[in-house]
């Protein structure tokens, strides 16, 4: 005989329970649908619990005669799903009642515990399906009888549950359960029925197989969320999640040798329920859908490897995280978990994990976490938090309390106390840290408080109670290395981090890859994609083109591509293109295949989906879930839109607009592949859901009701995957700036006509921040196909000459004077982006440069920064200069750091550009032709094919700078440092090499080019250009051509009546008057002027060479 305990409410009559006849009893039932808060029923369910258990005494049944998972896993989804959380909480009800009568058995208390947490990581799943919208929930939701309420027939399901009526648990079955969890015969009983479960209910075999694997996944933060919140009555259990006494066991810690072990912490480590809960959730979040996959990161995340970065920043060019800088090739690459937790024993410096975005960095974090927070505590407490939600504050520990204030680390009995376990820190894309109003420099003011915060500690307890872990974009650090920070600290900062960079994926990763790939999709899909990327020599060592396999040999893009094949949408062509082109054509497919848009030039295919193989293909029914009636361009534009609001914050997520926020409820959702969205009931709740600093906030559960006001908050699901649709929205409002229309008497105009009106459009759109390269590159190719598909719609040409025109409104502060700032400012304050006045209209000035540079390279029209020398009104010699001066507010280097790989085929003749610091820049084929360049920095620049000619270098820095090809004729280089600069090719005819400092052969190479290296032979040459004073024979020659004479009548001048023979041009009429000759016409009006004096300086003088 087994306890059913719908079955019992119905015998008393209390409330509507899936099945059960609703009641009068409007009081109970109020209690049941005001249970929300799991683990802990209120008074009145705790009765409903004390009055059952009476029953079973009463009855003589034991624990084991409870079967939580057979109740709701014998009836149909529609009335199993209102049941899951109410019988899971009677059932923890159930449990403390019987454990007060007498302590439970540890196999007792096993048996209910994994009833419990079982039952909750399934609702979590369900929680997850519904919001996906599967398909396979519109056959669940229909059930297959008109009596919905009737249990299941399946023969396999009814075979399966009946194992589990009644429950038979041995004590060692217990302790294999609790140590195993996933993989022990109790666990795999359950999978089991939950898999026929979901079969019945209209899901596919390999998808329910996948399903109850996620299920697997999250279950051991479950089990740690039942222990904990009910660690009396299962005290025996404590042990096996590492809580209550540690003595206890002290054996079963794994053998590592951390400073602070085991005999460090005090025998019995106080229960904080706020710390286990997010210890469970970082189990937990490990079962949510992979970029909406039927599967999870756990199910296809692969160990990666990384090779140790050198404290000199000394390297021999091996690849790895995205560049081939600062890196060791001396050893093999490493695994990265096991350096990581080999870390751990040196608490006296800070581990850096750096790789380029793609890589896994923000994946391994949180693995690494999750095995920490189940195998390592509490020798190590991890915290996992992203930097992207962080509020620069005053020290580190407010820094991280903005976005972590379930740690309370500024009070003294917080997670940093000494009575808490060690504290590790796994700090999330330094490179993300959003930019802060009170200091220009967030990153070093950041960097300077995890120094003190460390120096703090050491001082208070002698001894590190906290270690350190940041990831970041490769090159992010490389500029933090250098500063000096032995003010507080005995040791530069290069000496203090231990850094690895994530190493492209090997044979060995691909291998492994492709082994969990067949898991998740088959095997036969698999193979094919693996065949196709062997075709397109993906894993040569040589590869035909080593940019598409770099950039496929990162998980993500391996991930992406491997979608696009698995259905078609992506043939061998694709290894022909350049990185850029493979980037965007990727990200264009996949949203395409979300939204069931045909690609370009093709008709839509066909569906065929195999049955059995719902779980690997796009069906038009989830497409047709996903749409709910929309067309797919609405949709799309949504996304864009949201995705732009997003980045315009300059945080990881935002609140959306209240026009924005009914879309992305459960009628309207965002589609999971590009953004997490969730609800927020207020303020502190908004604040809760970033506490884990976790991907996924799990979702509110199904027809939960509440008073509370609730908003919406979205983030990207991956910040590449939301840039690309920023700049799809970015690209479609630029091209509002150069479409025409006519008007009503068929007059062509714009449609954002006036300069002011530009303006306003690109302070609204661009000033939330210095675009990313990675926004950059996708903007320009996305208007290079707009160009390419229609050239009258959108051309560069005509951007170019838009942009131009409020380039030099810019430079001329017009834009200031005009209020458009102001405006912006207004703008961005109300989306909550830190930037200040002066620090929008300097990044509106980088974004416009930037596109302004690209645009006329893609249009093949010259740019002239400072104004063409020949246009007198328009030539301004300091414009640049000034430039550069207004962008510092951003930071003292913020235009190097942006812009200097944006100057190539620029035409800065005679612009003034003394001590300015461009090292590393790009000034291929520029033309510098009598610059002032005085003391400028090019130190490693890339000079190839510049123009030099008579410009004054002198005290230039051009050390390991390249100069192939250059044009020096004439220039002033005394003094300038050549030291390790690549000469080949390049002309020194007269150049002035005065104490210069070159290497033995560039010296001997600049003579033989026919430099000078004297002053006074310099001043000759320069005095030989000036023209010289007419001679005797000139004078001569002079007059041997007519004279003119001017005669005089009455004091006026008269010129002489000559007479011309060529031509018939003779007319004898009268002339007309010329009307107001006292006050000239100007030539062009204001807007013209505007308009057309980049037309002659950069449209109308030259182009450029073809070899561009």
């Amino acid at each position: 005989m087994s306890l059913i305990i719908r079955h019992w409410l119905a015998d008393c009559q209390i409330g509507r329970l899936g099945g059960i006849t609703p009641v009068t009893n409007t009081a109970v039932s109020q209690t049941l649908a005001n249970f929300t808060q799991p683990g802990y029923p209120n008074g009145q369910m705790a009765g409903i619990a004390f009055r059952i258990a009476q029953d079973m005494e009463a009855k003589s049944l034991t624990p084991f005669d409870i079967s939580a998972i057979a109740e709701v896993l014998e009836l149909p989804l529609v009335a199993g799903l209102p049941l899951l959380r109410v019988i899971s909480q009677l059932t923890v009800g159930l449990l403390r009642i019987l454990s007060r009568k007498k302590p439970l058995r540890r196999n007792e208390g096993t048996w209910l515990t994994f009833q419990v947490a079982y039952l909750n990581a399934l609702q979590g799943i369900l929680e997850q399906e519904f919001q996906l919208r599967r398909p396979w929930l519109n056959r669940a939701t229909v059930p297959p009888t008109q009596e919905a309420q009737e249990i299941l027939t399946e023969p396999q399901l009814i075979a399966l549950i009946k194992t589990l009526r009644p429950g038979r648990l041995s004590d060692s079955q217990a302790e294999q359960a609790l140590t195993l969890i996933a993989d022990s015969l109790l666990v795999q009983q359950m999978n089991n029925i939950a898999i026929a479960w979901f079969v019945a209910n209209g899901a596919e075999e390999t998808e329910a197989k996948l399903l109850a694997q996620r299920l697997s996944n999250g279950l051991p933060g479950h089990l740690l969320t039942v222990i904990a919140e009910n660690s009396l009555p299962l005290a025996q259990l404590q042990k096996f999640v590492r809580l209550g006494n540690v003595t206890t066991w002290r054996d079963t810690a794994p053998d590592v040798h951390h400073r602070q072990d085991l005999d460090f912490l005090p025998s019995n480590l106080p229960l904080d329920l706020d710390r286990e809960r997010y210890r469970a959730g970082l189990s937990t979040v490990l079962s949510e859908p992979l970029f909406g996959e039927p599967f999870s990161l756990k199910d296809l995340y692969i160990p990666l490897k990384g090779r140790i970065v050198s404290e000199e920043g000394k390297c021999q060019g091996v690849e790895v995280g995205g560049k081939p800088d600062n890196l060791s090739s001396a050893k093999a690459p490493v695994d990265l978990m096991e350096w990581a937790i080999s870390q751990l024993e040196d608490g006296s410096t800070i581990a850096v994990i750096e790789a380029d975005a793609g890589f896994g960095k923000t994946s391994f974090c949180q693995i690494f976490a999750n095995h920490v927070a189940s195998e390592l505590y509490p020798q190590w407490m991890p915290v996992l938090i992203r930097l992207r939600d962080v509020t620069l504050g005053q020290t580190l520990e407010q820094t991280l309390a903005s976005a972590f204030p379930l740690a309370r680390f500024t009070d003294t009995d917080g997670w940093l106390a000494p009575h808490a376990p060690p504290l590790l820190l796994i700090l999330d894309g330094l490179n993300e840290l959003p930019p802060s109003p009170p200091t220009e420099r967030h990153l070093f003011t950041f960097i300077e408080q995890v120094m003190e915060f460390k120096r703090q500690l050491f001082a208070l307890y002698g001894l590190t109670r906290c270690k350190i872990f940041l990831t970041s974009r490769t090159g992010t650090l490389d500029t933090l290395v250098t500063k000096d920070y032995r003010q507080k600290s005995t040791l530069p900062l290069s000496n203090q981090l231990r850094r690895i960079a994530i190493a492209l994926m090997a044979q060995d990763e691909f291998r492994q890859w492709f082994q969990n790939w067949a898991k998740v999709q088959s095997k036969s899909i698999a193979q094919s994609y693996f065949t196709f990327l062997k075709h397109g020599g993906i894993f040569q060592k040589q590869p035909p083109n080593k940019e598409i396999s770099t950039m496929i040999s990162r998980p993500l893009k391996l991930y992406l591509l491997g979608i696009l094949h698995r259905d078609a949408r992506v043939d061998e062509s694709i290894f022909q293109l350049s990185a850029t082109q493979t980037k965007f054509e990727i990200y264009d497919r996949i949203c395409r295949w979300l939204l069931g848009e045909a690609a370009p030039d093709s008709s839509p295919a066909a569906e065929l989906i195999r049955e059995g193989m719902a779980h690997a293909s796009r069906s038009t029914e989830a497409i047709a879930n996903l749409l709910d009636n929309r067309h797919p361009q609405e949709l799309r534009h949504l996304m864009q839109t949201t995705a732009l609001a997003i980045l315009q914050t300059s945080r990881s997520s935002t609140p959306l607009p209240s026009h924005l926020s009914p879309f992305i409820s459960g009628q309207y959702p965002l589609p999971a592949l590009f953004f997490h969205c969730r609800q927020v009931k207020n303020h502190q709740q908004r604040l809760e859901a970033k506490d884990c600093g976790l991907v996924n906030a799990p979702a509110s559960a199904p027809n939960q009701q509440s008073s509370i006001p609730t908003s919406y908050v979205a983030s990207f699901s991956h910040p590449h995957l939301g840039e690309y649709l920023g700049a799809e929205e970015i690209i479609r409002q630029i091209k509002t700036l150069t479409k025409e229309v006519p008007d009503r008497y068929g007059a062509i105009h714009f449609v954002v006509e006036s300069a002011v009106n530009v303006a306003q459009h690109l302070y609204a759109l661009l000033g939330y921040g210095i675009l990313s390269q990675h926004i950059e590159e996708l903007t320009i190719e996305g208007l290079r196909r707009e160009q390419k598909r229609n050239p009258d719609l959108f051309s560069f040409r005509v951007l170019s000459k838009r942009l131009y025109q409020f380039y030099r409104g810019w430079c001329q502060g017009r834009w200031i004077d005009e209020g458009i700032v102001s405006q912006a400012y207004q703008k961005y304050t109300d989306l909550d982006n830190p930037l200040n006045t002066l620090q929008i209209d300097a990044v509106v000035g980088i974004n416009v440069f930037l596109l302004l540079c690209a645009a006329v390279r893609e249009a093949r029209v010259p740019f002239w920064p400072c104004g063409n020398p020949d246009l007198p009104q328009d030539f301004d010699p300091d414009r640049l200069l000034t430039f550069i001066g207004r962008t510092s507010v951003l930071s003292p280097t913020g235009f190097w750091q942006r812009l200097r790989h944006t100057f190539s085929h620029l035409h800065l003749a005679r612009a003034c550009l003394n001590r300015v610091m461009l090292a590393g820049v790009n000034l291929a084929q520029a033309n510098l032709s009598a610059a002032e360049l005085i003391g400028i920095n090019l130190t490693n620049a890339n000079l190839q094919g510049a123009n030099f000619i008579w410009a004054k270098m002198n005290g230039a820095n051009l050390s390991n700078a390249d100069l192939y090809g250059a044009n020096l004729e004439g220039a002033d280089l005394s003094g300038a440092n050549l030291r390790g600069a690549n000469l080949t090719g390049a002309n020194f005819t007269n150049t002035c090499l005065f104490e210069a400092q070159l290497d033995r052969e560039s010296h001997n190479f600049a003579i033989r080019s026919g430099a000078l290296f004297s002053l006074e032979e310099f001043q000759i040459y320069k005095e030989s250009l000036v023209v010289p004073t007419l001679t005797s024979e000139d004078e001569v020659l002079l007059e041997e051509g007519p004279t003119i004479f001017i005669e005089s009548a009455e004091g006026e001048a008269i010129a002489p009546e000559i007479q011309y023979s060529i031509g018939n041009d003779n007319y004898d009429g009268e002339t007309a008057p010329a009307a107001d000759w006292e006050y000239p016409k100007p030539a062009v009006t204001q807007e013209e002027e505007d308009m057309g004096g980049y037309a002659e300086t950069a449209m109308l003088t030259e182009t450029i060479d073809e070899n561009l």
